[in-house]
């Protein structure tokens, strides 16, 4: 499975992670607002909604310490 294969290059294998509504809705926003559909990085409207992506950042934080 492609997935196995990608999380196994990072050492770590698979596991679950559980998230909040909240927590999952808020990195399925990022994944969506901030890449083009070929995946490459792109924030778009990133000066009119700073606030909304430092407080992201911030959220994302948390997760990203769930994941680990």
């Amino acid at each position: 499975m492609a997935n196995e294969k990608s999380s196994n290059e990072f050492g770590r294998g698979l596991r679950t992670v559980t998230l909040t509504n909240v927590q999952w809705n808020k990195l399925y926003i990022y994944l969506l607002t901030t890449t083009n559909p070929d995946g490459s990085a792109e924030y778009l409207n990133a000066a009119g909604n700073a606030k909304y992506l430092r407080e992201l950042e911030r959220d994302l934080s948390e997760i990203a310490q769930k994941i680990r």
